[in-house]
């Protein structure tokens, strides 16, 4: 977690990131095929 920033523009970068890393494993709340592959921790 960092910091809120005063520039709108650098916060919508990690809101962007967040958006579409959510979307991608958590799409209907299914992972499929997903599920059972190595990811590494988000830091």
């Amino acid at each position: 977690d960092a910091p809120v920033l005063a520039n709108g523009r650098f916060e919508l970068l990690h809101y962007i990131k967040e958006i579409s890393i959510t979307y991608e494993y958590h799409r209907y709340g299914n992972l499929g095929i997903k599920e059972s592959e190595m990811r590494k921790p988000i830091t």
